[in-house]
């Protein structure tokens, strides 16, 4: 073998070994962070921000916004009542006559 083609395996096992030992943390990281977002208020604009890989956005009458999954983008209307705590997985949807719940991931 040589010496190119050793260089490059050892490569790429030391690439497969840090991707294998580092990606558990980087699941765990997002994980806590969709644990810890909390938000609340009344959706006063729905928009796909192209800007930023054509992600769902929200924007609430106080000037704030949050990103979300497409599911729960496309359950809400601006006039709704939206809340999620923080430690929370679930938003809650409020409509003028019901209240729903979605898994926020």
């Amino acid at each position: 073998m040589e010496l190119k083609q050793k260089i490059i395996i050892g490569l790429l096992i030391i690439g497969i070994i840090l991707i294998a030992v580092y990606s558990p943390d980087f699941n765990r990281s997002y994980e806590e962070t969709i644990i810890n977002v909390h938000f609340n208020g009344i959706i006063s604009k729905k928009n796909i921000d192209k800007q930023n890989h054509s992600q769902p956005k929200i924007t609430f009458t106080t000037g704030d916004y949050v990103y979300l999954n497409d599911l729960i983008y496309r359950k809400i209307s601006i006039g709704d009542s939206i809340y999620k705590s923080q430690g929370g997985k679930y938003v809650y949807i409020l409509k003028s006559n019901s209240l729903d719940s979605l898994k926020y991931d």
